[in-house]
């Protein structure tokens, strides 16, 4: 099927991230894991990435970066201080409380790293994503890095926000 180039050239060991290699039809073999391999039928490969693919169209928000740290910035606490400062002033400013605001916005925009860009980007893409009949290649091209085949058969995709989706146990 024509679906398993796409596949193909995004496959990679779900052990150490090598590109796989697909010994006869069934059989993906990983050189550098001394012989890894996994067996999965073309048709279930297509269909888990398929799965995987339409629970992030029904669910954009799932789509997010890896938490790295919750703690806000000392530059956002401060901005946010600042407005709500503003805020609570008596003598309302608009002007100042306005730039406050923007401030803070910038704040919080100047703390996304390239994963949070990457997971808004994947949230945009998949909103506007329609439904297809089938794998959908362009939308499994736009957003993901690999798609990890496991020892075991299984099927995972790496989205480019660095965020690992597991196949649903069958």
């Amino acid at each position: 099927r024509p679906e398993i180039k796409d596949i193909r050239i995004l496959a990679r060991c779900a052990v150490c991230h090598a590109p796989v290699q697909r010994e006869r039809k069934d059989n993906w073999f990983c050189s550098n894991c001394a012989g890894n391999s996994a067996k999965i039928r073309d048709d279930n490969l297509i269909h888990c990435v398929e799965v995987l693919l339409n629970r992030l169209r029904e669910s954009p928000d799932t789509a997010r970066p890896s938490p790295v740290c919750n703690d806000e910035s000392e530059v956002i606490r401060d901005a946010q201080a600042r407005l709500t400062d503003e805020l609570d002033k008596p003598e309302f400013d608009e002007g100042t409380a306005k730039a406050a605001a923007l401030a803070l916005a910038a704040a919080r925009f100047d703390a996304l790293g390239s994963a949070d860009y990457e997971a808004m980007r994947i949230q945009y893409i998949l909103a506007r994503a329609e439904q297809a009949d089938g794998l959908d290649v362009e939308l499994l091209r736009q957003i993901t890095a690999a798609v990890l085949i496991h020892p075991s058969g299984a099927v995972s995709l790496k989205l480019r926000n660095g965020q690992t989706l597991e196949s649903p146990a069958e």
